[in-house]
């Protein structure tokens, strides 16, 4: 399928696959490709005003002095009007049983942000 246009709004909430290393670590979008490039082109973020940058809040929920550190961390965003989007680091995968329990608790973080969400708005 093609990409939807910059800033087109969706009634869906989007989960971004994000790199450690972009949204944590450098806190920059260049580089990003796949699935994370597709919505990041989708949310306009290379254009101001965040210039490739995440908003500090999604940011900061990423710090981490160590990838490990921020496998399994989810953080849902309203970036506009129909343009939702839960960013989520997912483990790597090291070990089969391990990365099954990690990708269980970045699942569950991502179910946990929506629901949070949800509750706010009622």
């Amino acid at each position: 399928e093609r990409d939807l246009a910059p800033m087109a709004p969706v009634e869906a909430v989007v989960v971004d696959p994000a790199g450690f290393v972009f949204i944590g670590y450098r806190n920059n979008i260049r580089g990003a490709s796949g699935a994370s490039g597709s919505v990041y082109k989708w949310l306009n973020l290379a254009a101001p005003p965040a210039s490739g940058r995440f908003p500090q809040e999604v940011n900061r929920h990423f710090v981490a002095s160590r990838e490990v550190e921020a496998e399994g961390r989810a953080k849902l965003h309203a970036y506009n009007s129909g343009q939702v989007v839960i960013h989520a680091v997912g483990p790597k995968l090291r070990d089969l049983l391990k990365g099954v329990q990690g990708l269980s608790r970045t699942y569950l973080n991502v179910l946990s942000e929506y629901c949070q969400a949800v509750l706010a708005e009622a």
